[in-house]
């Protein structure tokens, strides 16, 4: 264990009761995978029953202690996060679009496609607002539009929460399943209007895919593009009839992890424009990588019809600068608890039950 880096991990877990193949098995698996692990917070997608969150977070209890179930509709949001750190607050926001009630197959408005978030306490960084979302599925990359439109404003407000977390002085590390490659509009609104740093796009020098790379193998698309669904190696996939977008990359990025440091107040900016104040450190991204893309040791079949995601931040110190400006962040620091429970009232609020410690009763 390690204060100095922050090891994230986000997986969709294709968790539906009765309609998932091998779910027992596969989940099981994924418990075991991540008790074997070594990672400070865990983001899990499509984990509805809540017996398999139990099951997860008992595997995991000695590494990350603390850990929050997520409702939301009539089903559940099937989101997760297990941690490290003390969770003291957690919240959730359905989206206001989510698809149509008429359209039971797909599941969208039944289940409550929603944002979640944890703020924990970091010994280094002090408050982080940890996010976790699975964004409505249909639509894809081509339409039709009404699908599109539903995706397009998860993507708007969940770009608004994470700018304003932010804004009231948090770090933030969002993940989940966004069902969108990089290329497309929701991506493009998350990562610039939430000034939201792309994990894999930080650490990889990713080429556009064009038929001349759908020649590539496989592994290698994985290892270029961080394809995380919809890749042939998915016994769950393979052999599926791909979209052009799917066939030019072997496959699709759709799960992400990303990341951004505190916005600094106009007050204590310094004429180069920074967005991190100097007095305080700085999370870097130094490795991402897509997991779990073989079958499950002893069968012949996948952890998820999703891959794994991890990324390695790392905390970067600054230099000491002027006593004075140091003064100015310190005073700013010690606002923060009071300005924090005003902008989120969950924060202060009694615990939830599905909020806990590992040993202790959910």
């Amino acid at each position: 264990m390690s204060d100095t880096q922050i090891r994230v991990f986000s997986l969709n877990c294709w968790g539906l009761k009765y309609v998932s193949k091998d779910r027992k098995g596969r989940i099981s698996a994924i418990a075991g995978f991540l008790a074997r692990a070594d990672y400070d917070i865990v983001a899990l997608q499509e984990l509805w029953v809540y017996a398999d969150y139990e099951l997860v977070r008992a595997s995991v209890a000695k590494r990350l202690p603390y850990a929050k179930f997520f409702y939301s509709g009539a089903l559940g949001a099937g989101l997760a996060i297990f941690t490290r750190y003390p969770i003291v607050g957690a919240t959730i926001q359905p989206y206001s679009l989510n698809g149509s009630p008429i359209d039971v197959a797909a599941g969208d408005w039944f289940v409550g496609k929603a944002a979640t978030a944890v703020l924990i306490t970091h010994p280094v960084l002090g408050q982080v607002q940890v996010f976790n979302t699975h964004l409505f599925a249909k639509g894809g990359e081509g339409g039709p539009e009404h699908h599109r439109a539903h995706r397009l404003v998860n993507a708007w407000e969940f770009a608004k929460l994470a700018k304003q977390a932010a804004e009231i002085g948090r770090y933030v590390i969002a993940a989940g399943d966004f069902n969108s490659i990089p290329t497309t509009l929701p991506m493009t609104i998350i990562r610039d209007h939430a000034a939201l740093t792309d994990a894999w796009s930080s650490t990889h020098s990713v080429p556009t895919p064009t038929a001349a790379t759908a020649s590539f193998a496989p592994q290698e698309a994985i290892e270029t593009y961080g394809v995380t669904a919809d890749s042939p190696l998915n016994t769950y996939s393979a052999g599926k009839s791909l979209d052009v977008h799917a066939r030019a990359a072997q496959g699709k990025r759709l799960d992400y992890i990303f990341f951004r440091n505190p916005l600094v107040p106009s007050s204590l900016r310094t004429t180069s424009g920074c967005t991190t104040p100097p007095a305080l450190p700085s999370l870097v991204c130094i490795d991402s990588r897509v997991l779990l893309t073989e079958p499950i040791p002893g069968t012949n079949f996948s952890y998820s019809d999703h891959f794994g995601l991890e990324a390695t931040l790392v905390i970067q110190h600054p230099e000491a600068k002027d006593n004075t400006l140091s003064d100015e962040v310190s005073k700013s620091d010690q606002l923060m608890p009071s300005l924090s429970a005003a902008a989120d009232p969950a924060s202060s609020a009694p615990k939830s039950p599905h909020l806990s410690v590992a040993h202790t009763t959910a």
